[in-house]
């Protein structure tokens, strides 16, 4: 049963709507790591603020080229995006301050405080543990850290929940994509590589370590001579290859098949 004092904001509890428009994979990110921060408020202020004055919570989609973030109503209503570049050198050490940051500058903008805001639920590419803990995250430069609690403290305590970024997608993929209507699915993402995430009975299965989902390094082609940027075996480079290489290898292996079978059509 609900706790009296709260009001949970979650999108599968509500039924979030977000007019996705023609960038439905970042509006379903936000909207699964709004999911995984569980955003809640409590009664008693928002009473005061009156009900034109709901709390906001905040997505954010670490990348390894920009950092996507946007502001949403307690109810998925998204208010406001933005992006800022990832900055990742000497080991990502300024991300999180820039994210902080940025978040900072858009609430005044927004004529918003920092206690305006519930929480904040965070996905960036790397494997996360139900506490918040990323052992590597490589295509940002982080090690052995918590880059939830970080931010927590950033933000002046503000509530942040974190996951890996394809875990978060798959999330509101379930609730408010392709995935709506089921308890059980499985999400592959094509971006700078290949990501993975896996939804068991509406909850994100992350496995003992935080890798459940990373389907992009099981092992797929024989004689792979280029490593995997995690450092780990060469067998799994080509399933961690971008959208544009399998993209490629596709039309590649059709044209093969088409001269083969059609010798006529094989421009």
């Amino acid at each position: 049963m609900r706790q009296p004092d709260v009001k949970w904001a979650a999108v599968k509890n509500r039924g979030w709507r977000l007019d996705y428009g023609a960038e439905a994979p970042q509006g379903r990110l936000l909207s699964g790591q709004m999911a995984e921060s569980r955003c809640w408020t409590d009664s008693g202020k928002s009473g005061k603020r009156g009900a034109h004055m709901s709390l906001k919570c905040i997505g954010i989609d670490i990348g390894g080229t920009s950092v996507k973030l946007g502001i949403f109503e307690e109810d998925g209503t998204l208010v406001k995006k933005w992006e800022i570049p990832t900055r990742k050198e000497e080991n990502g050490k300024y991300i999180l301050g820039d994210i902080a940051a940025s978040i900072r500058r858009m609430a005044k903008e927004s004529g918003l405080e920092l206690s305006d805001f519930s929480g904040a639920g965070m996905g960036f590419p790397g494997p996360v543990l139900p506490n918040g803990h990323c052992e590597v995250c490589v295509n940002l430069g982080w090690k052995a850290g918590n880059p939830q609690q970080e931010l927590s403290r950033l933000l002046d305590g503000m509530t942040v929940k974190s996951g890996n970024d394809a875990n978060v997608a798959a999330l509101g993929e379930m609730w408010q994509g392709g995935g709506k209507g089921y308890k059980n699915l499985v999400m592959v993402t094509l971006g700078t590589g290949v990501g993975g995430g896996i939804i068991l009975n509406e909850k994100i299965w992350t496995g003992e370590q935080g890798v459940g989902g990373e389907i992009g390094h099981i092992h797929v082609m024989e004689g792979e001579k280029e490593a995997c940027n995690c450092g780990g075996s060469r067998l799994s480079r080509s399933a961690h290859r971008g959208g544009n290489w399998w993209w490629n290898q596709t039309v590649h292996r059709i044209r093969q098949s088409v001269q083969q079978h059609n010798p006529r059509h094989s421009r």
